[in-house]
Formats: structure tokens, C-alpha cells, sequence
């Protein structure tokens, strides 16, 4: 399994639908929205940060921009305060999917 770290802006004057439909996605992916426009996306072996950066790519406009990277389960990569979701739901998404 792998744990990516998804990040995007859309520009505040794009069509609202444009975030529902990348939400949408995301959650397909049974992601978990961590901060206003962070989610924690879980996918199999075989995919890749390019991957996903390639098919969210594909839900928002030329002019929106996307940040993506694989967290890892070493507890010096990653840490956080007040995020959308518990502590205990990020930390079981990442000890369920993340790569050590």
C-alpha cells in the first residue's frame, strides 16, 4: 500500500464545480480531507505520485495547481497540529497504507 499527500489551489474565480468534481474524486479514492484543500490519499503499490497528480489533473483547469508526495510511516517525516480530521482517523490511515 502507499499514503500520498495531496495539495491543490484552484484560483477563486474558477467554476464551484470544478471543486466538487475533484472532491468527488477524491473521495472515490476513499481520501481523508486533512486541511482546506490537503487530503490524504490512499492507493495500491503500483501507483505513483505522477499518477495521481495525472488523474486529479484531469477534475480542475490549466490554471489550477497540484502538489503530491508519498508519506512514509518513520515518525520523523511527518507530523501536525489541528487538522480536519482526528489525530487517531490520520494516524490509522497511515499506519493501515503507508510504506515504511
Amino acid at each position: 500500500m502507499a499514503l500520498y499527500l495531496l495539495s491543490y489551489d484552484i484560483p477563486v474565480d474558477s467554476n464551484e464545480d470544478m471543486r466538487k468534481d475533484l472532491k468527488a474524486f477524491l473521495e472515490s479514492q476513499k481520501a481523508l480531507h486533512i486541511l482546506q484543500s490537503a487530503w490524504l490519499v490512499p492507493l495500491g503499490n503500483e501507483s505513483d505520485a505522477e499518477a495521481l497528480v495525472s488523474a486529479a489533473s484531469q477534475h480542475v483547469d490549466e490554471d489550477s495547481r497540484i502538489f503530491v508526495c508519498e508519506l512514509f510511516t518513520d515518525k520523523r517525516t511527518k507530523s501536525w497540529v489541528n487538522l480536519m480530521k482526528s489525530d487517531s482517523a490520520v494516524r490509522g490511515l497511515l499506519s493501515e497504507r503507508a510504506r515504511v
